[in-house]
């Protein structure tokens, strides 16, 4: 399947093609609808052995550098990752119900999430790495105890698919971890905050599979 997702772009290829490698091939691709300077797709990862959960990955988000200090040149183009429980209504399985369940926003928002995230260094003029917090000021979704989205490890994937050479340069994969107020006052506090967040999300088992019925780490 993965020849047909934006056939003809070779920089799009490629990082598809080394997310496969990892990842095994693709179940579907959600493909942008109405892309602006930024064509953001999420391809789509049914759950395997050893990965029990959806992986979404966007493709895209690196076409354009993000506006990084100019010693951090090799950071500039970027990937994210999220997932989703193997059960998620609209993705169960890796199946993409586009035109039912996948519509509620209570199973968008983790869509919604990672494409706004993947949108905002271009929007913002700005960029985003290992240990960034970006705040939404409010619940992701009603009901949900997130309201801050971490980035960082793609815990519970292999750290193989974090990087990619493309023919543009290097491109990172990260992931997009939804934290709660208590574990954001943490990983913004001073001292190495997010990687100690990190560690404490690693030990508790938590991966990038959102969670709303997690407890918190802090």
């Amino acid at each position: 399947m993965h020849d047909d997702i934006r056939a003809g772009d070779l920089h799009a290829q490629t990082l598809v093609q080394h997310l496969t490698r990892h990842l095994g091939e693709p179940s579907a691709l959600l493909a942008e609808s109405m892309p602006d300077e930024l064509r953001i797709d999420l391809v789509v990862f049914p759950p395997a052995e050893g990965r029990p959960f959806v992986t979404l990955a966007t493709v895209g988000m690196s076409d354009l550098p993000m506006h990084v200090p100019s010693e951090l040149a090799d950071r500039a183009r970027q990937e994210l990752l999220i997932g989703v429980p193997a059960d998620w209504p609209g993705l169960a399985g890796g199946v993409a119900d586009v035109d039912g369940t996948l519509r509620d926003e209570a199973a968008y928002w983790p869509i919604r999430l990672v494409k706004g995230l993947a949108r905002y260094p271009r929007r913002s003029s700005t960029w985003i790495s290992w240990g960034h917090t970006v705040p939404s000021g409010a619940s992701f979704h009603e009901g949900v105890p997130f309201s801050t989205a971490l980035v960082g490890p793609p815990l519970g994937l292999p750290e193989a698919v974090m990087t990619v050479e493309t023919a543009v340069g290097r491109v990172s994969y990260l992931a997009v971890l939804p934290i709660t107020e208590a574990e954001t006052a943490l990983a913004t506090s001073s001292g190495g905050g997010s990687d100690d967040l990190v560690e404490r999300l690693a030990a508790a088992g938590v991966t990038i599979a959102v969670d709303p019925a997690r407890a918190s780490v802090v």
